[in-house]
């Protein structure tokens, strides 16, 4: 009389989740990175949308607007070009939050962003032309750039 003995030896059993292991491990680093890569890219773009947002917001409303960083918030907003106070804030979001980075910006070559970190005129272009804006996103080590040109070319 033969007893059929289906199933698995503790051996396999061992011998299988030390395999799954191993793999995982040589993969997760590279999982990390690809998930942070993947961060960045959205940051960026999301920065990109924002920049563009505070672009169109001063050609349609005929006002100056601005796109403020602070704390890895960025906020865009409008208000009359000679002065004033702020009118409307058109978008707000935290990179810190939404994303797990940490926006920086920098003007011509290296000096930090004051007050208001870019301003648009009602034409689209930057108020203070005279030098480029950098915004870095950076995660990890690994950063994006953002940059907007003299004359309003965000690339």
């Amino acid at each position: 009389m033969s007893r059929d003995r289906s199933g698995f030896t503790l051996f396999e059993l061992l011998t299988t989740i030390v395999l799954i292991g191993i793999v995982l491990g040589i993969a997760y680093p590279r999982i990390m990175q690809m998930s942070q890569g993947v961060s960045l890219r959205s940051a960026r773009g999301a920065l990109i949308t924002a920049l563009n947002v505070a672009k169109s917001s001063a050609i349609v409303s005929g006002k100056c607007s601005y796109l403020k960083l602070a704390s890895n918030a960025v906020t865009v907003f409008t208000r009359a070009c000679q002065g004033g106070t702020q009118l409307e804030v058109v978008s707000s979001r935290n990179f810190g939050t939404d994303y797990g980075v940490t926006t920086t910006l920098t003007q011509g070559t290296g000096t930090a962003g004051t007050t208001d970190s870019i301003g648009f005129d009602p034409r689209g272009i930057p108020i203070n032309n005279a030098q480029t804006v950098t915004f870095t996103v950076t995660k990890g080590s690994n950063t994006r750039d953002v940059v907007v040109g003299q004359y309003g070319r965000i690339q």
